[in-house]
């Protein structure tokens, strides 16, 4: 396997991303956060959520914009900290921390787990593209994750890498934002990586945890892809996803979620990949990105998630079958893809406005603990290294 696939790459912070390292009990670490982060913390609760316009978005459309939100604050206060608290115990004491660090109130911390559910039925809301590849696809002969993380353009300011060492559970280090207990992105000590991709089901539980919290206890719990997904199984939570799974010894898996059921994919040959739509016979039934309910909101003039999903998903898998082994470079070429006309767009992996965006994009190497991370595009953004060991 000769040369390191790593060396080439630049271990210096992230431009543009702000780099916090956590220590200590869950409340420790969340005031660390907060008084870390405060400014951002402060500012992207006032810009991305009580102050944009797009929360039209996600808002029923009779409701105006003012009461939405105000009642959002009052259901958010009324039905997330009781779930979180006795599910999440833990993840709990770093949101309050978080908010006593940052010192602002701590119904603004509910409030954006609140919208992160709200966001789920709206079918016109972001998405992001994954996939893993077994050792055995790979140049360098380790397992990885690529995965492109699209928002709306004006959430870019305020992504956040985290070094975590929590009391009596393992190391870490996650993307995630300023407000969140939990990540989206991560890999840890054991050499266990997750990313985390947005689903849309109509199923409901009656949890009202958010999905962050699972990627969180995930890294924080497991040091193996069953591990996880056993622990998965477990976990209440609100809403769904699409989580990538890799670890160290090699093992790679897709974990669909719906807010009441848990299906795994493992690898076909030697890869996993995922969108924002659901790919097995037992979660598509309750999937909004097709079938009737999507196409009654098409006709009343709602943009959906399904054409972008499956584009993204289409196109991923043409391009790892057209290539059988991956060196880094070629990974993020292929995160990259503006797709046959090579023209960025909402249908491609590595997407453009209108109306959402690549706001951050990775490659993680759990055998190596190490998340190669471009703060943007890739497209257009140089890959820096960010291996665990540089904080935690």
């Amino acid at each position: 396997m000769g040369t390191d696939p790593v060396e080439a790459f630049a271990c210096c912070p992230v431009p543009g991303v702000d780099e916090i390292t956590c220590a200590g009990s869950h409340r420790q670490m969340g005031q660390q956060q907060g008084r870390a982060l405060a400014e951002q913390a402060r500012r992207g609760i006032r810009e991305v959520i009580l102050e944009n316009e797009r929360i039209g978005q996600i808002k029923p459309r009779l409701v105006p914009a003012g009461v939405f939100r105000k009642a959002g604050v009052w259901l958010a206060r009324r039905t997330v900290p009781g779930d979180v608290e006795l599910h999440y115990p833990r993840q709990y004491d770093r949101f309050c921390g978080i908010a006593d660090g940052a010192g602002m109130p701590v119904e603004h911390i509910w409030l954006m787990v609140f919208l992160e559910q709200q966001a789920r039925s709206a079918l016109r809301m972001p998405g992001c593209t994954s996939f893993a590849l077994t050792a055995e696809r790979t140049a360098f002969g380790e397992p990885a994750i690529a995965r492109v993380f699209d928002l709306p353009p004006e959430t870019k300011p305020f992504n956040a890498l985290r070094w975590d060492r929590p009391t009596d559970r393992h190391a870490s280090v996650q993307l995630t934002f300023p407000q969140l207990a939990g990540s989206h992105t991560g890999v840890n000590e054991p050499g266990l990586a997750i990313a985390y991709n947005l689903g849309y089901p109509r199923d409901r539980s009656g949890c009202r945890a958010s999905i962050t919290l699972i990627v969180q206890e995930v890294l924080e719990r497991c040091g193996s892809v069953d591990e996880a997904i056993e622990l998965i199984e477990e976990l209440p939570r609100s809403g769904g996803a699409l989580l990538t799974l890799a670890d160290a010894a090699g093992d790679i898996a897709a974990v669909e979620l719906t807010a009441t059921q848990t299906v795994t994919r493992r690898a076909e040959d030697g890869c996993v990949v995922n969108s924002n739509h659901y790919q097995t016979d037992q979660t598509r039934p309750v999937d909004t990105a097709f079938g009737d309910y999507a196409r009654f909101w098409q006709r009343r003039g709602w943009r959906w998630i399904g054409p972008s999903s499956q584009a993204r998903l289409e196109r991923a898998w043409a391009l790892l079958r057209d290539r059988r082994m991956w060196d880094i470079p070629g990974l993020i070429s292929a995160m990259a893809d503006h797709g046959p006309e090579g023209v960025g767009s909402d249908m491609t992996i590595c997407r453009h406005p209108p109306p959402y965006l690549t706001t951050i994009s990775a490659v993680l190497l759990p055998a190596r603990r190490t998340m190669l991370i471009a703060p943007g595009q890739p497209c257009c953004e140089s890959f820096v290294s960010r291996p665990l060991r540089h904080g935690a």
